[in-house]
């Protein structure tokens, strides 16, 4: 990542911090970034069936929300292999969807086949930027099915951001 594009970045994070109506923007230039098709900001309490507390969406896109809100955070099989592992962090944690649930089972969840598809979403991205026993918060990015995966590159770009991403989101 070039120095320039990592400064407005960082710049963005932190004034998100201060100002939560920013968040959405600082979520549409990551996803812009990242070529990604969508991109959320989530948290959530440990506590089982509790849905997410804080959730940004890049496109605002209430019906995502309240679909996922309601009813898919409780068979997302993504969250559900962070919080099993029981692993607290404390440093930020990056990986792909592949590394949580292998992407054949992605592809024959009710999670995909219902709520991930219609929204031509496959591919992860993820920044996990806390992790304790109570709560989960992460930054994900998503590519279509026949869009490329997330590369190793990308990763290193946002593990490169996910410290900032840590700070600015506590």
């Amino acid at each position: 990542m070039d120095e320039a594009l990592f400064k407005s970045l960082t710049e963005k994070i932190y004034t998100a911090a201060l100002d939560e109506a920013a968040w959405s923007g600082l979520l549409e230039s990551l996803r812009e970034y990242f070529h990604a098709c969508g991109s959320t900001m989530m948290c959530w309490q440990r506590a089982d069936d509790y849905p997410p507390i804080l959730t940004f969406k890049s496109d605002c896109d209430a019906e995502y929300l309240r679909k996922y809100g309601t009813y898919y955070y409780k068979i997302d099989p993504w969250v559900k292999a962070g919080m099993n592992t029981g692993i607290t962090l404390d440093e930020p944690w990056v990986g792909l969807g592949d590394t949580l649930v292998p992407h054949d089972q992605l592809l024959a969840s009710e999670f995909y086949q219902d709520f991930l598809r219609p929204y031509d979403q496959c591919h992860l991205l993820i920044a996990a930027t806390e992790s304790t026993n109570e709560i989960l918060a992460s930054f994900s990015f998503f590519r279509p099915p026949k869009g490329p995966a997330f590369n190793i590159a990308e990763m290193d770009d946002l593990w490169t951001l996910a410290p900032h991403l840590k700070r600015g989101s506590i």
